[in-house]
């Protein structure tokens, strides 16, 4: 039986920030489709870190429309090569996507420069 419902589709399979600053915040938002033929609900999102806070539509997505799941990622002490998960928990058949984001946190020159 094929399945009628809501169908989250991220627009790509992972958000790259590219790069960022130790200590700073980097913020995004990562768009998808309901290419369901039902309305789309989501009920909540969990991360795979505390140092992500994502943020989800309160309303329903409508068959074809779009959205965006948004998110707050606080670099801290991080250095290098970064991936994260967000677990969007919803309606659709598998009642949970994952959206990834990944980048790269180098050290901040300027707060070297003035430690030293």
């Amino acid at each position: 039986m094929l399945f009628d419902g809501p169908v989250l589709t991220p627009a790509k399979p992972v958000y790259n920030f590219d790069t960022a600053v130790q200590g700073t915040i980097v913020r995004g938002k990562i768009p998808f489709q309901n290419t369901g033929k039902s309305n789309l609900f989501i009920m909540y999102a969990t991360v795979s870190s505390s140092d992500v806070a994502p943020h989800w539509p309160t309303t329903p997505v409508m068959p074809g429309k779009w959205d965006t799941i948004s998110f707050e990622f606080s670099t801290g002490s991080k250095l290098g090569r970064q991936n994260r998960e967000i677990t969007v928990v919803d309606n659709a058949e598998n009642q949970q996507s994952i959206l990834k984001i990944s980048g790269v946190v180098v050290a901040d020159t300027a707060k070297s420069k003035t430690a030293h």
